[in-house]
């Protein structure tokens, strides 16, 4: 585009007669052109609006085209005036190509007229070019017709999902008649720092209503007539597409079109039913809607994921468990396997988690108690994804009660779940062996060994059927005792009574019901083993290397192979056996100092071990696991005095859990390792509390804990 208007002299025009005259000469045309010289733009020419159109809409766009011989790139320069006023150029700004947008709307019925000027890089000029006129609209024009539906087909089926609709281009209804009066001739202006051609475009005959006839360099043909003016274009459409027809809520809504169709960039919904009509717009108002059509889109390539629904836990569940698994429900209408992109965290700040193919739940490890988390999820196709809603939900805090407080009880005490998570807890009662156990409205008791001074170190166990079983101390006797319930009766025999036996006995049911326990025989300071074998109870040691076997803690591999995880208080070292089928292992866990007491173990889904421990150096709470080829060994807690009661279980991921008894601030604490580190908080610290605990994980691997408060000498229940 030309910034700035040329300067045009008569050395830069050549006529016909001048060149001729020259060739007569003698003079060679190469020699005058020059090979390889520049040659200027041709002529342009009038594209839009015709030269001489009438009704032209008083926001149209000026367009042209021009050709270079040298197909040289061009600029152009724009000129237009109204008959008989001064002539404008354009900006350049408003210039674009071969077409001119108007500063401002023209006059209505007004006769303009307007030329272009054509420059190729070397400031070349067109030769000059005629100066082109039309006649814009009746400002007293009327609403265009209502448009009529072509495309899609009212009724049809099977529709593209980007279907292209197309509606006739309607007109201007008649306006009135026009008078043009006499037009005074133009002459083409000198653009300003420009020096004047010596050519000039050609004058069109101008004929007004009164019959006169004029010329001028720069004027152009209007005729008026009785006749009506002319029809006109709409200059806007408006396209309405809904689902429904009352079109509350189109899903195509435009009203800027100026075509006479539009297909849309975005695919309508599939197998959907839609309705669509169009209205026209121009100056003078609009026509209203056309009739409404429909037609129904074809089925997608691919269906989407549904989605994602059915929580559970259900959106805005309180008291939800912290070991809750997350679960939902989605489906394709193709059948395609689906992926699941899962989004959680605290209420407000859910993040990705991980990806799960074709699994419809996840476990986001213990969970926080007394907080809300938000989640959602993604589900994928492979094609496209479907996002579903946020959920929410809030975890219970620790539920803490206590279970017996008739007397001094629960100074010894042992706790199992059930099938239905309900704990069964026996426990030490002023002497005697009770049983307490929660039926799903209120916790039941029994006395089941009232014989002599019994229920020390004391074990439970829940056979495949529910029913109990118990390993004590009867301290009375200086037994081992075992009792189970038949389902009619507790069965009670004495195990071994080879000495002072039976003290730290530590229970286990292998898979066919049949009792293994691990105890200390304190008369010779060993770590003993004995099993049912179907019709006897098989009795011997495991090791007898100094004193060893306090605080025995027994677990079953998958094998029914005994594990035992138990103190070496002649070294004070953390030992570890197990029976290999052949023979009985035994190796030194933890070393280091005056170490493991209190060891609690159980076995991962991998059967290795892993064992809490007191580190009585530094009165820590230690933590030791086989990790396949070696024990890899930290710490779980350093703040007081720990470790001295603590009770241990890993869940089906590995990850380990341990209730522990703080000494120095007379409190139960908890602390597991399932979110990577370890994280510790409070249970109970409403007195002295916390002794003895017995730690198990239900279904949803929430912890339950029996313990003893020894201030108040009773036995307490905390679930999580």
């Amino acid at each position: 585009m030309k910034a700035n208007s040329k300067s045009i002299t008569p050395q830069m025009i050549l006529t016909g007669a001048a060149l001729l005259s020259l060739l007569l000469a003698g003079g060679c045309a190469d020699d005058l052109l020059g090979v390889g010289q520049n040659r200027p733009p041709g002529e342009p020419q009038c594209v839009n609006p015709e030269d001489g159109a009438t009704g032209v809409s008083v926001n149209t766009l000026l367009e042209w085209s021009c050709q270079d011989p040298d197909n040289d790139e061009l600029t152009y320069e724009v000129f237009i005036a109204p008959d008989g006023g001064d002539w404008v150029q354009l900006d350049d700004a408003q210039i674009s190509g071969e077409t001119a947008e108007l500063p401002e709307p023209l006059d209505f019925e007004t006769l303009y007229h307007w030329y272009v000027r054509a420059y190729d890089p070397s400031d070349e000029m067109s030769e000059p070019a005629e100066n082109w006129s039309f006649t814009t609209e009746s400002e007293t024009g009327s609403a265009p017709d209502t448009p009529s539906l072509i495309e899609p087909a009212d009724g049809s089926t099977d529709v593209p999902l980007r279907p292209t609709f197309r509606w006739s281009a309607t007109k201007n209804q008649p306006g009135p008649v026009l008078g043009v009066p006499p037009r005074p001739a133009l002459s083409v202006p000198t653009p300003v720092d420009a020096t004047p051609s010596t050519t000039s475009p050609t004058a069109p005959v101008l004929t007004t209503s009164d019959g006169i006839t004029t010329t001028g360099p720069a004027s152009a043909a209007a005729t008026t007539s009785a006749d009506p003016s002319p029809l006109s274009p709409a200059d806007t459409y408006h396209l309405q597409v809904d689902d429904d027809d009352a079109f509350g809520s189109p899903e195509i809504d435009l009203s800027d079109l100026t075509d006479a169709e539009y297909r849309p960039d975005d695919q309508l919904p599939a197998e959907t039913t839609l309705y669509w009509r169009v209205m026209a717009v121009n100056a003078w108002g609009d026509s209203g809607w056309s009739d409404v059509w429909s037609f129904t889109t074809e089925p997608p390539d691919n269906y989407p994921p549904d989605e994602p629904s059915n929580p559970d836990p259900p959106d805005g569940a309180t008291g939800v468990s912290p070991g809750a698994d997350l679960s939902w429900d989605c489906s394709d209408a193709d059948g395609d396997s689906l992926s699941f992109d899962v989004y959680w965290g605290e209420d407000g700040n859910p993040i990705y988690q991980t990806t799960l193919d074709e699994v419809y739940t996840w476990d986001p490890g213990l969970m926080d108690s007394g907080t809300t988390y938000e989640w959602y999820i993604v589900a994928d196709d492979g094609t496209d994804t479907t996002e579903g809603p946020s959920w929410t939900f809030t975890t219970r805090d620790w539920s803490i009660e206590t279970v017996d407080s008739s007397g001094t009880v629960g100074w010894s005490s042992s706790l199992a779940l059930d099938g239905s998570d309900y704990p069964h807890i026996a426990y030490t009662a002023d002497g005697t062996l009770k049983y307490a156990y929660w039926d799903g409205g209120a916790w039941q008791f029994e006395t089941v060994d009232d014989s002599a001074s019994v229920g020390w170190y004391i074990s439970i166990q829940l056979d495949s059927s529910g029913h109990p079983h118990i390993a004590y101390f009867d301290n009375t006797n200086d037994d081992l005792k075992y009792t189970r319930w038949d389902g009619g009766a507790w069965q009670t025999e004495t195990v071994d009574s080879g000495g002072l036996v039976g003290e730290y006995t530590s229970l286990e049911l292998d898979s066919s019901d049949y009792a293994h326990i691990a105890y200390f025989d304190t008369s010779n300071d060993d770590l003993k083993y004995a099993r049912w074998d179907g019709s006897t109870w098989q009795i011997e040691s495991v090791d007898t290397g100094g004193s060893v076997g306090e605080y025995a803690s027994l677990e079953l591999d998958s094998s029914d192979y005994a594990h035992i995880a138990y103190y070496d208080s002649s070294n004070y070292d953390l030992k570890y056996a197990y029976w290999d089928g052949g023979a009985w292992q035994t190796e030194t866990v933890d070393s280091s100092g005056f170490i493991g007491k209190y060891p609690s173990l159980d076995l991962d889904s991998s059967d290795y071990a892993h064992i809490a421990y007191a580190d009585a150096n530094s009165d820590d709470l230690k933590y030791a696991r086989w990790d396949g080829s070696a024990w890899q060994i930290e710490t779980i807690a350093t703040a007081g005095f720990l470790g001295w009661h603590n009770s241990l279980t890993v869940d089906s991921a590995g990850n380990a859990y341990v209730a522990y008894l703080d000494n120095s601030n007379e409190n139960l604490r908890f602390a597991h390792n399932s979110g990577g580190g370890w994280q510790t908080e409070l249970v109970d610290n409403a007195g002295y509390v916390g002794q003895t605990p017995s730690l198990r994980l239900d279904s949803l691997d929430a912890p339950h804990i029996a313990y003893y408060n020894q201030g108040d000498e009773d036995l307490k229940y905390a679930v999580k």
